[in-house]
């Protein structure tokens, strides 16, 4: 009868030292999933027809429900125009910029750089998919674990902008989402002011969490 009850903790016991073990899942807290459907580019080296390379950045808004400590950003994208054909391939090496701002007063855009870092050839994958536009490129799910913790405050508008850095082959683009539907923000040239997609019915697509994911 002993042997029988000790059986009997172990089978219990178990199941809760593996929860134990296991590495505590990723709360997310901004859920933007991608529509594949295209996106803008999101590209400091965006060339246009005539063959000029121009600086264009997108930024996406977002309001905490609560306050929390962000130490980790995915986003989904792709790369090429929609007039090229094959598909275009990532590059071989790559860097893209992440950055948060808070909102200007007067008009709710991108304002003061909150927060800066360059990931050089950040983790990213194939999600399976393809995005409906052009040749349909692959799409890309991109995970970066911030070097330093982001502590952004409930109930106030912020901004995502996400960037490839200073590569003329590669055309980044930044798939769009239809979590909100609110738009989001762009502008051309460094000099260049925000402008805000207000008739545009997406926005984009990006997770926050709050854990980095398990290795």
């Amino acid at each position: 009868e002993g042997v029988a009850m000790l059986k009997r903790a172990v089978a219990w016991s178990c199941p809760v030292w593996l929860c134990l073990a296991s590495a505590a899942p990723a709360e997310i807290v901004i859920d933007h999933q991608p529509y594949n459907t295209g996106g803008p580019a999101a590209d400091t080296s965006f060339v246009i027809q005539s063959g000029n390379a121009l600086w264009e950045q997108v930024a996406d808004d977002f309001v905490l429900a609560q306050s929390a400590v962000i130490r980790h950003v995915s986003w989904w994208g792709f790369y090429g125009d929609d007039f090229e054909s094959p598909a275009e391939q990532p590059p071989a090496t790559q860097r893209m910029r992440v950055r948060f701002y808070d909102a200007r007063i007067q008009d709710g855009l991108p304002g003061a750089a909150l927060y800066e870092e360059t990931f050089g050839d950040p983790q990213y994958a194939w999600t399976g998919r393809q995005v409906l536009t052009g040749a349909a490129p692959n799409e890309y799910k991109f995970d970066v674990d911030l070097t330093t913790p982001v502590s952004l405050t409930a109930s106030t508008p912020y901004w995502l902008e996400i960037v490839q850095l200073g590569l003329q082959q590669s055309l980044y683009r930044w798939e769009i989402s239809v979590a909100g539907r609110d738009g989001y923000a762009f502008r051309i040239g460094e000099i260049g002011d925000w402008v805000h997609t207000q008739n545009t019915p997406a926005n984009l697509a990006f997770q926050l969490s709050t854990i980095p994911e398990p290795s």
